[in-house]
């Protein structure tokens, strides 16, 4: 009898499983976790995998792009169970809107952010308004306070 061996799913590959597993642990430990790399290399498909249970945002849908620039506070205000947000580095500013709400709710694992790799834009970088983040590597960080 031959024994044929699927091929495993791109999707589910061991970088995949690790990356699952280290969201997850970091949605226990941080309120903010981010995930940065270059543009379709899965970012936003493995946040709402992992997130399902999120609410999702893309800052790249001009509306929402809109809403967050010109009302932060109301714009964050609707995700009472936290969000995915997409393209984080279009709206930069929102970081500090975002540091305050965190810090009132106290929830790990509330806000979950993508954006493709720009040096200014990132949590943490040069120019970034939120200079005490942390961003570990150029995948996955998680930032406390």
């Amino acid at each position: 009898m031959q024994t044929i061996i699927p091929r495993t799913a791109p999707h589910r590959t061991a970088p995949h499983r690790i990356a699952t597993l280290s969201l997850q642990r970091l949605a226990k430990g941080f309120p903010i976790i981010a995930l940065t790399g270059p543009r379709q290399s899965g970012k936003t498909t493995q946040a709402r995998e992992v997130f399902a249970d999120k609410a999702y945002v893309s800052l790249e849908n001009p509306d929402e792009h809109e809403f967050a620039e010109h009302d932060p506070r109301a714009f964050l205000n609707r995700f009472g169970s936290g969000a995915i947000l997409d393209e984080v580095q279009r709206c930069p500013h929102l970081l500090s809107w975002l540091q305050g709400m965190v810090d009132e709710r106290g929830r790990m694992g509330d806000f979950i952010l993508t954006g493709s790799s720009q040096p200014a834009a990132q949590p943490g970088g040069a120019g970034s308004p939120c200079p005490h983040l942390q961003h570990r590597g150029n995948w996955i960080a998680g930032f406390a306070r």
